[in-house]
């Protein structure tokens, strides 16, 4: 046992000491920070001995220069981040260090040169105020979201007159936000919000949509932190805006909706704005919970409530009911499609038209959930979704059924 230990102990030593060799010397590797690495620094992850996590020391000095930045305690968070500036940024947490700097250093030179700003609550003395937007992510896990702030807010209450403004900072505005983010509230501090995202969040709120332009997944969870992804963001924006500039988002949810040469991760959240109840406030633009995680999570007082989408109802050829059976049974009749997802989206447009119409169409609710159940899902969400769902839309028929028929 102890022969055994001493191997294992001399072969991880090994390890380790190859590692920092190569990472001083070898090419295309990192040079040596200017603070002093030791052994027990680093973290090797997996078995091709990647320098992976930020070592302990530098993650103290990471989230003292953080907080000093949210704190708006500029020269000491220089002070503190300064020395995790080196050549080739190998460590993950380290990502940012640059611009962090950059962005403090502007910060300092600002507060000895001040340029004030006339009126605050216009639309460019809002977005110069982005800046300053401090928020610490709350949830777990969950991220720090500055559709929190008072100043984001107000420039959704701008409407559609910020529009190309923000679409200019999302195109050009390189500063950060003092808001924090972690991903894990049980890990450390890991970056600052930028301000293109605080201005995407703005975006959202006006267009009351949480995904203009159908970035989707290229999103990675709502963060926009280089040049490239705001210019990108902005260009897709604009294309989805221009067309539906002065209509009312009912009318912009119902166009959507209709369009065909959309993907049906569109259509489902155009259908949950529609069908949302008017009481939810989602002034950032947030997807409904129709759109989110499991189906069905709507308690049968939502049936009962008027929806976001109630102007909607005079729309003939197509009405709102007719696009949501349209799109529930293509989706049902190519079931496996999209990895099995289009399972999961045509029973998410099911409730929606129950929610939205159910009672006026039973018999197309019976029907969907025959088909539902000969589907044969593999993967074990889709599978428990299908079951759920199956399970739900009998009880709501049946309801249905007693509403007309009482005793």
């Amino acid at each position: 046992m102890k022969t055994s230990f001493k191997k294992s102990s001399l072969l991880c030593i090994f390890t380790c000491s190859l590692i920092l060799l190569t990472s001083a010397f070898g090419e295309d590797k990192p040079s040596i920070p200017t603070v002093p690495l030791k052994l027990g620094d680093i973290l090797i992850t997996g078995t091709t001995g990647t320098l992976d996590r930020v070592a302990p020391g530098f993650q103290i000095e990471l989230d003292l220069g953080l907080m000093g930045l949210y704190r708006g305690h500029y020269k000491q968070a220089l002070e503190d981040l300064r020395p995790l500036l080196w050549k080739d940024i190998y460590y993950r947490n380290l990502w940012q260090i640059p611009a962090l700097i950059a962005d403090l250093e502007r910060r300092i030179k600002n507060e000895e040169s001040p340029d004030p700003v006339k009126d605050m609550d216009s639309v460019a003395g809002l977005i110069r105020e982005l800046e300053n937007v401090a928020v610490l992510q709350m949830s777990d896990p969950g991220w720090a979201d500055p559709i929190q702030s008072e100043t984001v807010r107000k420039l959704i209450a701008h409407g559609e007159a910020a529009m190309e403004p923000l679409l200019e900072c999302l195109e050009n505005d390189d500063r950060l936000t003092r808001s924090l983010n972690k991903g894990r509230i049980s890990t450390t501090w890991n970056h600052a919000i930028t301000v293109r995202t605080a201005a995407f969040r703005a975006i959202q709120g006006i267009l009351q949509t949480a995904d203009p332009g159908h970035l989707g997944p290229w999103l990675g969870g709502g963060f926009i932190l280089t040049r490239e992804q705001g210019q990108t963001a902005a260009t897709a924006i604009r294309a989805y805006w221009e067309p539906a500039k002065g209509l009312s988002n009912a009318e912009r949810w119902y166009k959507r909706l209709a369009d065909d040469s959309l993907p049906p991760e569109c259509w489902i959240v155009e259908a949950g704005y529609i069908v949302e109840t008017a009481n939810v406030n989602d002034s950032g633009g947030a997807i409904p919970v129709l759109c989110m995680g499991s189906v069905g999570d709507r308690k049968d007082q939502y049936f009962a409530a008027p929806t976001k989408g109630e102007s909607l109802r005079a729309k003939t050829a197509p009405t709102v009911s007719e696009l949501l059976i349209k799109r529930m049974n293509y989706l049902i009749q190519h079931a496996a499609g999209n990895g099995g997802r289009h399972l999961d989206h045509a029973c998410r447009f099911a409730w929606a038209l129950a929610m939205w119409d159910g009672k006026a169409h039973k018999d197309e609710l019976a029907a969907f959930r025959e088909k539902l159940l000969q589907t044969t899902p593999t993967a074990p969400a889709f599978r428990e979704a299908r079951k759920r769902m199956s399970e739900m839309l009998e009880k709501k028929l049946t309801d249905f059924t007693e509403t007309n028929n009482p005793t």
